[in-house]
């Protein structure tokens, strides 16, 4: 009996001893499987931000830092001085825009500076090509126009020409940026003025498309051929 007891335990604890492994692998495997997980989960998650990191040039460290301490709910920042810093923009950009800012105040007060320009109340400049008949009525903003203009940057750079395409455009005043709604309504049929439009009468910080980049000039020579 002593042998068949004895038997039995030696097969107990050789079974315990396979058992015990046996789990410790098994957690081992789930750690291991939670862990790359996780970081497959990060790195998907940064491949996607990759491109926009980049060209926000983002610190890739101060980035990790950010995460890490999203994931622990414990920012440096409280959720008005985040929404601040987003606002505000990457540095270099922050740097590019006051750098385009200076260099629009520069040449708008040059340009006014030259003989036969006027400056409405909004900063629109103008100076006049030709004039129509001095008994031609003015359009509202409710009226529809046809125009013939050629639009370029301060650099010289055309983007955009009625004459280059030999159709007038036709459209309503009111529906065009505010600088040429602006202008529009001071001209008569037969007037050519040139035009220089600041950015905040024309497309802002948007631009438009990649022709007209953010906060740039627009230079106009227009002329109102009729009202509709």
């Amino acid at each position: 009996m002593r042998t068949v007891f004895t038997a039995l335990g030696v097969a107990t604890i050789a079974s315990v001893a396979f058992v015990a492994p046996a789990q410790a692998e098994t957690k081992q495997d789930m750690a291991k499987a939670a862990a790359d997980y996780g970081y497959v989960q990060g790195f998907l998650i940064g491949r996607r931000l990759k491109e926009s990191l980049a060209k926000d040039k983002t610190d890739n460290k101060a980035f990790s830092d950010g995460m890490r301490d999203a994931l622990t709910a414990k920012s440096k920042f409280t959720n008005e001085q985040m929404k601040e810093i987003v606002t505000a923009g990457p540095a270099h950009l922050r740097a590019a825009k006051e750098k385009k800012k200076m260099e629009n105040t520069a040449y708008l007060q040059e340009y006014k500076k030259k003989d036969g320009v006027k400056t409405t109340p909004s900063g629109l400049m103008y100076s006049i090509i030709k004039s129509g008949p001095t008994d031609g009525k003015s359009p509202t903003a409710s009226d529809t126009v046809e125009v013939h203009y050629t639009g370029t940057l301060t650099n010289g750079k055309k983007f955009d020409s009625s004459v280059d395409r030999g159709k007038p455009a036709t459209f309503p005043v009111n529906r065009v940026i505010p600088g040429w709604t602006e202008v529009l309504q001071l001209m008569k049929p037969g007037d050519k003025w040139s035009v220089v439009i600041p950015p905040e009468l024309g497309y802002g910080a948007r631009g438009a498309g990649g022709l007209i980049g953010p906060n740039e000039i627009l230079k106009f020579d227009v002329e109102l051929i009729k009202v509709k």
